[in-house]
């Protein structure tokens, strides 16, 4: 259980730096997730945040002597949907919490065979090397970020 209760919360944490960096605010995120809170049962269907066809695909940074670029973009057959774009991030919540995003790739892009090894049996697992850099957005270049 409590390697479920840290995936949940490394999601949502992704899911809220990604809306601050996105959209400029947590807005998106709170909207999201209170109308998730409203229905509890059911999933989001990989909609992240309603009416943008976004899936934020966080990872916990266990340890950070890993580089980012050993991550990859994991994505399991059921999760994939025609038209969404996955975001790769990777979240270090150690003393000085981080949020990194590694990148992009559209459903259309994933091809080839799930991964039959032990690590990441099941999933499509794609490196860091395939994805595509999320570009800086006016917020980020106003204040230097």
């Amino acid at each position: 259980m409590a390697s479920l209760s840290e995936d949940q919360l490394t999601g949502q944490v992704c899911e809220l730096a990604f809306s601050k960096y996105w959209f400029g605010s947590i807005i998106q995120y709170q909207q999201a997730r209170w109308a998730r809170n409203t229905t509890p049962r059911l999933g989001d269907g990989g909609y992240d945040f309603p009416g943008f066809n976004m899936n934020v695909k966080g990872s916990l940074r266990r340890d950070p002597s890993r580089p980012f670029e050993k991550y990859h973009l994991l994505i399991r057959p059921f999760e994939r949907h025609p038209g969404m774009t996955y975001v790769q991030a990777v979240a270090d919540l150690t003393n000085d919490p981080l949020v990194v995003f590694l990148g992009f790739l559209a459903d259309d892009e994933i091809t080839g065979p799930v991964d039959d090894g032990w690590h990441f049996k099941g999933a499509h697992a794609i490196p860091f090397g395939q994805l595509h850099r999320l570009p800086p957005t006016p917020w980020c270049l106003e204040s230097g970020e």
